[in-house]
């Protein structure tokens, strides 16, 4: 089965939010497909293949506005 996860952060990004979804997509990776979108913070330059990290055009806090989802 394929899985999409949506988080608004995701590891490096110390936080309770991206380390589960972290820890889900692990757990859940080993029996079916898994991509995790998250938005890109200003500092990763992380090349994952299972991570999406999409530009924001309106950021607000954590959350943002990515219209390429």
């Amino acid at each position: 089965m394929k899985i999409a996860q949506i988080v608004c952060v995701f590891p490096p990004y110390n936080g309770g939010i991206g380390a589960s979804a972290q820890r889900f997509g692990d757990i859940l990776a080993t029996d079916h497909q898994v991509t995790t979108f998250t938005l890109k913070q200003a500092d990763q330059n992380i090349n994952e293949p299972t991570v999406v990290r999409l530009q924001p055009l309106l950021r607000y806090g954590h959350g943002g506005l990515p219209f390429s989802l």
